[in-house]
């Protein structure tokens, strides 16, 4: 007969190429897609404890539940209490894993280091001071150098009654203006990402070329101004080298130096010439405001200098030129321009502290200022300058 389930597709009931469809106990557990629908899938069987926690994965693929004593010898494993709770609870149970303790920073953050700054770590639950972490803080380099200074100026008002007079403070004040003025050209300069090696040395050409001028009959104070502009030149030879060649500056500054010092000898001959005019002698020990005159020249440039880094766009392009050169050349800032002008400007601050020089001493030295360049450059670090630009302030 051909009724039944097979009749709608022409089927016969015996037919072996068309065998019957599985029974109920191998049912699928979903229906076909092509054919008519076949029976459902029965009851799933029973699973693991509900209360375990992680019945199928917690011991891999194996057939049966390890014993506790077992399950403890796995490494890694856990106690029965971790993975059951009592029935009807619902109270869960604590975790067997115990978090590292955490350091007490209490007393540590009313100090101020909290942040990056913290101790990574407890010793015996008390937090430890890093310090290297403490000095890398902004500004750990100055206080260092401050606390420095407080010990030698105790030790040397002990030694001496007359060590911190403000006569005396003022003296050292005058003494050291000539060092400050190269230094305060010096700083934007490695902000930007050069270095000018040659500025004490055409501190000492500066002096010689007025005492030579002076002495062939020129006025002082066009003889001035010639140092000032060979000082200029001088920079912006160095802002050739360095920028538009591409050279070194350590490089190019070093020859620089060199060459320059080198002329200062020939010219005197390696002989020191005499410069007594009282109206320039004034810039080197005169009086201004009753304070002496280079100490008042070298903070006024210091103000200027702060104000022009701080508050002006050619500040803004000192320090993103000496931060990513060539991320600020692509939006635009003048990077070439911006360090040709600080070399130019470090040349004329060279000049100048050749001129105070020349009029303290009153006479001018071919060698006079070229054994204070380390202490320049070392001023600049210490004063929190980084040599690697981009960071720094002229206080």
């Amino acid at each position: 007969p051909r009724d039944g389930p097979c009749a709608k597709l022409g089927r016969a009931p015996g037919d072996p190429r068309h065998p019957p469809r599985p029974t109920a106990a191998a049912a699928l557990g979903r229906q076909p897609a092509e054919g008519l629908p076949g029976p459902l899938a029965g009851r799933r069987l029973g699973g693991a404890d509900p209360r375990r926690a992680d019945p199928g994965r917690r011991f891999g693929r194996a057939p049966r539940a390890l014993s506790r004593a077992q399950a403890m010898d796995r490494p890694g494993a856990r106690s029965a209490a971790g993975l059951l709770r009592r029935g009807g609870s619902r109270r869960r149970l604590r975790s067997l894993h115990r978090p590292r303790p955490r350091p007490q920073l209490g007393p540590l953050r009313r100090r101020g280091v909290t942040g990056r700054f913290a101790p990574p770590a407890c010793r015996h639950g008390r937090p430890y001071m890093n310090l290297a972490a403490l000095l890398n803080r902004p500004g750990a380099g100055v206080a260092l150098l401050l606390i420095f200074y407080l010990f030698v100026a105790v030790l040397f008002s002990v030694l001496s009654p007359w060590f911190l007079s403000f006569d005396n403070m003022m003296s050292i004040g005058a003494n050291m203006a000539f060092i400050g003025l190269m230094c305060a050209l010096q700083t934007p300069l490695i902000i930007a990402g050069g270095l000018d090696l040659s500025v004490a040395a055409v501190a000492g050409l500066a002096g010689v070329v007025v005492a030579l001028l002076h002495a062939a009959g020129v006025d002082i104070t066009l003889a001035c101004l010639a140092a000032l502009a060979l000082g200029g030149g001088i920079g912006l030879l160095n802002g050739l080298l360095a920028v538009r060649l591409g050279l070194n500056p350590l490089i190019a500054t070093m020859g620089t130096m060199s060459v320059v010092g080198g002329l200062a000898l020939v010219l005197t001959g390696g002989l020191t010439k005499p410069l007594m005019v009282p109206g320039f002698n004034w810039i080197g020990g005169g009086q201004l405001l009753g304070r002496p005159v280079p100490l008042v020249l070298m903070l006024l440039v210091y103000i200027a200098l702060g104000w022009v880094l701080s508050r002006t766009r050619f500040g803004r392009f000192v320090y993103a030129s000496g931060s990513n050169p060539e991320a600020s050349r692509l939006v635009g800032v003048p990077v070439a321009r911006t360090l040709m002008m600080l070399y130019v400007l470090s040349g004329l601050s060279g000049a100048v502290s050749g001129l105070v020089l020349a009029a303290m001493l009153y006479a001018a030295a071919p060698d006079s200022a070229g054994q204070h360049l380390l202490t320049v450059i070392a001023a600049v670090i210490l004063g929190g300058t980084s040599l690697f630009g981009g960071r720094g302030t002229i206080w």
